[in-house]
């Protein structure tokens, strides 16, 4: 699968320890692995949230969304709403 190897790859660079990202630096990435500026990086990031909310739908769409810092939640459009888990 294709994010084996990205995953492996990150794991070394840390020593398998979760590290916090800015969003500012998210974004750089996204921007500088598809070439494009930020403004547009940032509108692809956010289509591919939407995506993702799509895919799997909203209990594990708020698993997600719920460990990412505000920055990320506000800039990306996620509302207080999709960061808290309503009652089934």
């Amino acid at each position: 699968m294709e994010l084996h190897d990205a995953l492996k790859r990150g794991r070394a660079a840390t020593n398998g320890r979760a590290l916090p990202m800015s969003f500012e630096r998210f974004m750089q990435r996204v921007a500088q692995r598809e070439g494009a500026t930020d403004p547009v990086a940032t509108k692809h990031a956010r289509a591919v949230f939407a995506v993702l909310r799509h895919a799997i739908g909203n209990e594990e769409f708020f698993d997600v969304v719920a460990q990412l810092p505000d920055d990320y939640a506000r800039v990306l459009g996620l509302g207080a709403s999709d960061r808290e888990r309503r009652p089934a």
